[in-house]
């Protein structure tokens, strides 16, 4: 038989049940939605706050393991070195975009190459027809500089190891046969010629301006950055220069684990509580080369290079949304 021709008075009953439920979730929806829209709060509000460090800034989509983490680098295993530098914190970005595209052939491997992650958030995107770029480590590919060209950027390029001197390679980009160390010297082995970002940012002032700020400052320079990075950051000219930051950093899984753990400390110190000139960048991008195998667990893998993208913007020039 049909239960609801047995029991009227029960379907009566529970239709009031649901009615009533509905309507109590609809008045919680009101309340819900007036006190959104009366005290507002962005999306990544913790990541946009002036003079806040990574350190301070959760991820959304999670918890921050790292840079929350009290953990020193020399209690971390080469897993957990491997997880930290792997976390993207992509949140902490609503608006990055991959500049630069080519399409590369590597040992059989084809992938993109050339293309870098930048955050065009409102308050930290390169202003078009008014942008600086620093760019270190080209290898005649150009495809990232020549994206930023077409936003009128004033592009400046360096590389020692292509065999090509001084020259503009158009009205916006300007190649300098100069290389990225820590310190002024010609290469050990090559003889070319090393400069530190000061020293090429003072050549350059004449050109673009004594305190002009470098919208991105990007870096792929096979290792080159582990002895620069330290540099850049205890001058203090990534802290008053650079709005954001995009390097390849370069590693080895062979490589002794304190030799590991001291350049893991170098990216640490970049996204640590602001102190002075140190630190303050907030990472919104980590990606591995596609061209070399990275894998699930780095602490069995014995060989090889492991090459990671990492993006940073610096969150003083990176203001709150009001």
């Amino acid at each position: 038989m049909n239960r609801k021709t047995m029991c009227p008075s029960f379907n009566l009953v529970n239709a009031n049940r649901k009615a009533s439920v509905i309507f109590m979730a609809m008045i919680v929806a009101v309340i819900v939605t007036w006190l959104v829209h009366r005290n507002p709060r962005p999306l990544h509000d913790e990541a946009q706050k002036d003079h806040v460090s990574s350190s301070q800034t959760a991820c959304i989509d999670g918890h921050d393991p790292w840079t929350n983490s009290k953990k020193s680098t020399e209690s971390m295993s080469a897993q957990e070195m491997y997880q930290y530098l792997r976390w993207t914190n992509s949140s902490a970005c609503q608006n990055a975009v991959d500049i630069g595209f080519s399409v590369m052939d590597y040992k059989g491997v084809i992938a993109s190459d050339g293309n870098k992650a930048v955050c065009f958030d409102r308050s930290i995107t390169p202003d078009a027809g008014n942008c600086l770029v620093y760019s270190f480590g080209i290898n005649n590919e150009w495809s990232f500089e020549d994206a930023m060209a077409k936003f009128s950027c004033q592009v400046y390029a360096f590389d020692p190891s292509m065999n090509v001197s001084d020259h503009d390679r158009s009205q916006f980009i300007h190649f300098f046969r100069l290389g990225l160390d820590g310190q002024d010297r010609l290469h050990p082995s090559k003889g070319w010629q090393m400069r530190t970002v000061t020293s090429i940012y003072d050549m350059l002032k004449s050109q673009h301006g004594e305190l002009a700020l470098i919208d991105v400052l990007k870096i792929d320079v096979e290792f080159a950055e582990w002895d620069a990075l330290p540099q850049m950051a205890n001058s203090g000219f990534l802290a008053d220069k650079v709005k954001q930051l995009v390097v390849e950093i370069h590693l080895e899984a062979d490589v002794p684990l304190q030799v590991l753990r001291h350049r893991v400390q170098i990216i640490r110190n970049l996204e640590a509580k602001v102190q002075g000139s140190v630190g303050g960048f907030v990472r919104f991008s980590s990606r591995p080369n596609p061209f070399f195998p990275i894998p699930a667990q780095v602490s069995q893998y014995k060989k090889g290079e492991i090459f990671i993208d990492l993006a940073w913007y610096n969150s003083r020039y990176f203001l709150p949304i009001v």
